[in-house]
Parts: structure tokens; C-alpha cells; sequence
């Protein structure tokens, strides 16, 4: 039986605004071996850290979109190539420019660096909530945790020997996040010392 993390809440009358899809924050790319071209829109976390707050993948040409297709994005790596070589101090400039460079992918430099210098210098502007990327707390919550305390001690009894990976299961997280929530557990009393 799925859990109800799995299960999706489906919209067929929704549509994407237009407020959403126009302007000139979208950036262009292709991501390794992905033959459809991807549109992302950078934007700015809560604590102004540049994020990808939008993400479209334009038309496939072998008509699906698999998990692997999902996977080649690499939205970390897209945002590092993005940032790479970015110097908020320092635009680009003739004098910097590599001999017999076409003055257009300057204009197309400068363009870059303007949308860089944006992201990291500028105050965060006002965008709406839901362009707003949240960036998750790390690591539990007490609730969680208490949650986590009552499987673990109630698999303890029923598999002695197996008992974190039941509790993994239980909760649908992965063992090594067991284990790391069983320690601050153990650190907050919540169960007893090994």
C-alpha cells in the first residue's frame, strides 16, 4: 500500500499563469546528454542564497520523460556553471575579452554577469510567495523525533535484531537517517544509551 507521501494531488483544470511564464528571468540550457532544452528561473532563497525556483523541460524528442530524462538536469550542477566563473566586482570587458572574441558573446557576457550580479549582490526583491523557494530545516523536528522513539522502541521488542531497519521502514526514511535521528534521540533522552 502506497503511503500518502506517495500519492500526488491532481489538477487537470490548472494551468500555469502567464504571470509565471513571462519575463526574463528564465534561462536556457541544455544538460548533458538531454536532447530537450531546459528553462530554468533563478531566483532567491529565504536566507538569499541563489536557488532554481523554476524549472521546465521543453518539447523531447523521443516523446518521454523518464526518471533518467529527470536526473540528467543536475540542477547543483547548472547552478555552479552558472556562478562559476562570476566575480560580483568585475563585469566582463574588452580588455579581459580573449583575442578575436565576436563582440556579441560579449554583449551575451555582460548580459550573464548583469543577471549574476542581481542574484548575489542586489537585496532579494519582492517576489511572491509562491516564487519563493522554502529551504527545508535541517534535520528533524522534536516531534519527529518523539514519533521516531515510540516505532524504534515498539520494533525493539518486536525484531531485537532488526530493529533500526524496521523502524526505517516504518517511518520511510533511509537507515543511515534512522541511525542519525536513533543518536540525537539518545542525546535528548528520548531513548535509553546503547
Amino acid at each position: 500500500m502506497p503511503s500518502p507521501r506517495d500519492r500526488f494531488e491532481i489538477y487537470p483544470d490548472r494551468q500555469p499563469s502567464s504571470r509565471a511564464l513571462d519575463g526574463d528571468d528564465w534561462i536556457e540550457a541544455r544538460a548533458g546528454g538531454l536532447e530537450a532544452p531546459i528553462l530554468a528561473r533563478v531566483g532567491r532563497s529565504r536566507d538569499g542564497r541563489p536557488v532554481i525556483t523554476g524549472l521546465m523541460i521543453g518539447e523531447f524528442d523521443d516523446g518521454e520523460i523518464t526518471a533518467d530524462t529527470l536526473r540528467a538536469i543536475r540542477p547543483r550542477a547548472l547552478l555552479a556553471q552558472l556562478f562559476e566563473d562570476f566575480d560580483p566586482g568585475e563585469p566582463p570587458s574588452p580588455a579581459t575579452a580573449a583575442e578575436g572574441e565576436l563582440p556579441d558573446l560579449l554583449d551575451d557576457d555582460l548580459m550573464t554577469w548583469g543577471l549574476m550580479q542581481e542574484h548575489v549582490s542586489s537585496p532579494a526583491r519582492e517576489q511572491a510567495p509562491d516564487q519563493m523557494a522554502v529551504t527545508p530545516p535541517r534535520g528533524p523536528s522534536l516531534d519527529q523525533l518523539r514519533r521516531f522513539a515510540e516505532v524504534y522502541q515498539r520494533e525493539w521488542e518486536r525484531f531485537p535484531h532488526r530493529a533500526m531497519t524496521a523502524t526505517a521502514e516504518a517511518m520511510t526514511i533511509s537507515r543511515p537517517t534512522a541511525n542519525r535521528w536513533a543518536k540525537q534521540c539518545r542525546e535528548r533522552g528520548l531513548l535509553p544509551p546503547k
